[in-house]
């Protein structure tokens, strides 16, 4: 499952190209069921536990990460007006503060449904070390919005919110990454 996405070796041996249009299908139609998903976001004891899967705390996180993402931002945005408002005293950097904090989040929101469909719906998509790939990433999504040179602000704490779901999801990764895939509660 793990090869090329341009290239591909059938059973028989025989070398096929368009494999690529396939997983560019397949994620597409993807699209549906995560809204559908993100439609009914849950928290659960069970998911603190880690007693599901690994695949599947990975995708209740993963979808509450996701459903997070849009809440943290109508937060920040909300906080940060609120926080400037009469003064408005730069509006330029309220400005640069709403315009990263969309861009954040639409990042976010994109990794979260990549991240799904790789991590859920295809095993990884590039083998165990994909999991390995998707655990470091998240990690350093939520990092980078705190690098950022002159946008930390007194808002930006609400993005903290979302470092819990990024732990379970990095753990579950990691898990499966080292071959943990089936029921093996980590915690509890």
């Amino acid at each position: 499952k793990a090869q090329s996405l341009l290239s591909h070796r059938s059973p028989d041996g025989e070398h096929r190209e368009g494999v690529a249009q396939m997983s560019v299908q397949d994620y597409s139609n993807s699209c549906d069921g995560y809204l559908a998903k993100l439609k009914q976001p849950k928290l659960t004891q069970q998911m603190f536990q880690c007693s599901e899967s690994w695949a599947q705390n990975f995708e209740s996180w993963n979808v509450l990460y996701c459903f997070l993402s849009i809440i943290v931002l109508f937060v920040y945005i909300l906080w940060a007006v609120l926080t400037n408002f009469p003064h408005f005293m730069n509006p330029r950097k309220l400005l640069d503060m709403i315009i990263g904090a969309i861009v954040q989040a639409i990042i976010q929101i994109i990794c979260a449904h990549i991240g799904w469909y790789c991590v859920v719906k295809n095993e990884g998509c590039c083998g165990r070390v994909g999991y390995l790939f998707w655990a470091l990433l998240y990690g350093l999504i939520f990092l980078g919005r705190f690098v950022v040179p002159n946008l930390f602000s007194l808002e930006d704490l609400c993005w903290f919110a979302l470092i819990i779901p990024i732990f379970y999801m990095s753990l579950s990764s990691l898990m499966l990454f080292l071959g943990r895939g089936s029921r093996r509660p980590f915690l509890g």
